[in-house]
């Protein structure tokens, strides 16, 4: 009975929920923004990055490194809340979750990243609604599906013009 109960009030706040968590995850996008304004290569894994730094790029790390735990925390939230409603992430794709990624701006970020690979590697954040990252993973999906054809066209496209051959 308890679990019903925390099911449906799940199901019925989960997209409140996820509203909540994108706001904090936009706010947190801007302070990073900010941050690499004042410090260029920032990596908030990083704290010997500070050693030597000036203060307000110190202030800047310090104010990026915050808001990244914010983002991870978000993404926790996100996932506690989608698993307890039956979706899970794909490992591959994680980084979906936070950030709308091409194919190899997606590869970029190595095999099975965490969703916070986006966040380390400067994208600009978005956190998905479970609609939305469905949708992000079918065009990563669809993309890669249809990029032999397209590999295979640009190969012919350019067997033509090496050997001169005029088509049509």
């Amino acid at each position: 009975m308890a679990a019903r109960l925390r099911a449906e009030a799940l199901t019925a706040h989960a997209a409140g929920i996820v509203d909540q968590l994108r706001h904090v995850v936009a706010d947190a996008d801007q302070v990073l923004h900010d941050a690499r304004e004042v410090f260029p290569v920032l990596d908030v894994r990083e704290p010997e990055q500070v050693r030597g730094a000036t203060p307000p790029q110190a202030a800047a790390w310090a104010k990026g490194r915050d808001a990244a735990a914010r983002v991870g925390q978000a993404v926790a939230a996100w996932t506690a809340l989608n698993a307890a409603l039956g979706l899970t992430l794909d490992r591959r794709r994680r980084p979906l979750l936070l950030a709308d990624l091409t194919p190899d701006e997606l590869d970029a970020l190595g095999f099975q990243p965490d969703a916070l690979a986006a966040l380390h590697a400067a994208h600009q954040l978005d956190l998905a609604t479970p609609e939305v990252y469905a949708a992000r993973v079918g065009k990563v999906v669809a993309e890669r599906a249809a990029e032999p054809a397209r590999l295979a066209a640009e190969a012919a496209a350019e067997h033509r013009r090496v050997f001169g051959i005029k088509v049509g």
